[in-house]
């Protein structure tokens, strides 16, 4: 990843005081414009992205990060509607 290529992303949580974080530029666009196809225009979403601070904070704590929530929650409903990847 280039620095033309990054994307500057303030994190929403207090936890790690709305600190500011990159991710790759091109992937994000892609991300969202396979959303927009996806969604057909009915709403508007952004792609996730999780805050690397705030993982480490909750990693040091012991705690589940967001993406590991997020990724169990999804085995979950899968489990429950059957779907299998």
């Amino acid at each position: 990843m280039s620095v033309v290529g990054m994307l500057h992303i303030k994190c929403g949580s207090k936890l790690c005081d709305y600190s500011v974080f990159c991710v790759d530029a091109a992937q994000y666009l892609h991300d969202l414009a396979e959303i927009a196809e996806c969604r057909s225009g009915l709403s508007y979403q952004y792609p996730k992205r999780y805050c690397p601070n705030c993982a480490a904070i909750l990693k040091a704590k012991g705690a589940k990060t967001d993406q590991e929530r997020d990724e169990a929650k999804a085995q979950r409903a899968k489990a429950r509607t059957g779907w299998a990847q």
